[in-house]
């Protein structure tokens, strides 16, 4: 899955220097949230693999276009300060959800229920995403 964490978040780069930065965010979503809908109903075996291959390549995805509308939206002298509270905000919601996912596993007897959420809240990232009021183009200093 490393790997194509790897792949995928280059693909990503070059894909975010081209596109709509909001337009990538809520397709990497949809995607991410369509794949973990899935999970629950994968057998083990090879399809789990194609499974880690395309969770691989989307997860870390979202990382250039997140800095690219974070710079549009609040200037790039602001991209550090802005988006270590997106980083610190996301690391919050990452433990809460693992914590919650082992509540609902020792609850429920499985995982599933905590990836049919997850598949939720990111099928929810994705229309906000695209909600994103897009910013106002800043004039670009001529040299």
């Amino acid at each position: 899955m490393g790997v194509f964490n790897f792949v995928g978040t280059l693909a990503s780069g070059y894909f975010t220097d081209r596109a709509d930065p909001r337009f990538l965010l809520g397709l990497y979503y949809a995607f991410r949230g369509v794949s973990l809908a899935l999970l629950p109903f994968v057998p083990p075996g090879y399809s789990l693999t194609l499974f880690a291959v395309l969770f691989g390549l989307d997860y870390i995805a979202t990382v250039p276009p997140t800095i690219a509308l974070t710079a549009d939206t609040f200037g790039r002298a602001n991209v550090g300060t802005v988006y270590g509270w997106i980083f610190c905000s996301h690391q919050v919601g990452a433990a809460l959800a693992s914590w919650l996912g082992g509540v609902s596993r020792d609850a429920l007897g499985s995982y599933s229920a905590a990836m049919i959420a997850a598949a939720i809240l990111a099928g929810a990232a994705a229309v906000l995403a695209l909600g994103v009021t897009a910013p106002a183009r800043r004039a670009q200093p001529t040299s």
